[in-house]
């Protein structure tokens, strides 16, 4: 979600929650693009969501490892059958620990190549402008 935000490409996310450490932590950090999510929550794009007692304590065990954006990510996959979407390697082994399904921004791209929500020369591109950005990749291309 920030390296779309960064690259303000926030529009192809297909994600409708988002908790609200992920974001304002981002902004705390100087992450400045992330405002066009604090605005997607307002404009009502994106819900913000509030964490359950059991995601609360899933959180909470979860902070000696991880950042509050990817721990809360995690607690809330985890109770609500949902799929994080995680490049950090540490960050995807405790979704594997934890049970919870994980993809990375490969398959994110992947899967909206697949679903036609982005054309082969759309999310090849926006993969590019990523790697621009500092983003490694494994792959020059997106695979379908």
């Amino acid at each position: 979600m920030s390296l779309a935000a960064i690259l303000d490409k926030g529009d192809i996310v297909p994600f409708g929650n988002i908790h609200h450490g992920v974001h304002v932590a981002g902004i705390a950090k100087g992450y400045e693009a992330l405002r066009a999510v604090e605005e997607s929550v307002v404009n009502g794009t994106l819900q913000q969501l509030t964490l359950s007692h059991r995601e609360r304590s899933v959180f909470v065990d979860l902070l000696g490892n991880l950042g509050s954006g990817e721990a809360s990510c995690i607690a809330i996959a985890k109770e609500r059958k949902g799929i994080v979407v995680a490049d950090d390697s540490a960050a995807r082994g405790v979704c594997h620990q934890w049970g919870c399904s994980v993809t990375g921004t490969i398959g994110l791209l992947s899967d909206l190549r697949r679903e036609r929500r982005l054309s082969p020369q759309q999310a090849n591109g926006l993969l590019k402008e990523m790697i621009q950005h500092g983003f490694y990749s494994p792959v020059k291309k997106v695979p379908y």
